[in-house]
């Protein structure tokens, strides 16, 4: 499994258009010596980004689970600290609201050494990412520090994700989160 829909759209679009840019290079002048007429001009077909499976359309609640080998796993983690951290620092209050609603637990490891993580959002904030790699994109981070700290620990995460499953539900109280919460 990919976490594609993890790397920010014009990551993505940039891979894309280098990879047609490549294959145009390689392939043109083989082209060109073959051929006395210009082949029509077509543009490359746009494949479309996958959507980012941790965005949202409705402000409901969901449970979220998703599970990492190890070393994904605490790369999982270092990146949900960065996240967190950068967060903290916005001054942007939709951003503010989503992490009020937001929790994460982290399971205990299994014996096939399998770590999930479990995303409790009490209410989704519509149209925003719940990917840490998306948050820190979006936070305007320099190019140097996303290339150095956060790039490595997308390709961790990437090469160690085992599986995602977001649901869609609603919770019930059971009369001690509201009663912890107000005390």
């Amino acid at each position: 499994m990919s976490l594609s829909g993890f790397l920010p759209v014009l990551s993505r679009r940039a891979i894309v258009i280098s990879g047609v840019a490549l294959a145009s290079a390689i392939s043109v002048p083989g082209l060109q010596a073959q051929q006395t007429t210009p082949p029509p001009q077509t543009t490359a077909p746009q494949t479309p980004a996958p959507a980012d499976p941790l965005k949202f359309d409705t402000a409901v609640p969901r449970v979220v689970f998703i599970s990492f080998t190890a070393d994904a796993a605490q790369a999982f983690e270092q990146a949900l600290g960065k996240a967190k951290d950068q967060i903290a620092k916005s001054d942007k209050p939709e951003l503010k609201t989503q992490a009020q609603h937001w929790r994460v637990v982290k399971a205990a490891p299994q014996p096939d050494g399998t770590v999930a993580f479990i995303f409790i959002i009490d209410q989704t904030t519509p149209n925003a990412s719940y990917n840490p790699f998306v948050i820190l994109s979006n936070a305007g981070l320099d190019q140097q520090v996303y290339a150095s700290e956060v790039t490595p620990l997308f390709t961790r995460v990437n090469a160690g994700i085992k599986g995602l499953s977001p649901m869609e539900g609603t919770f019930t109280d059971m009369g001690g989160a509201a009663a912890a919460a107000g005390s």
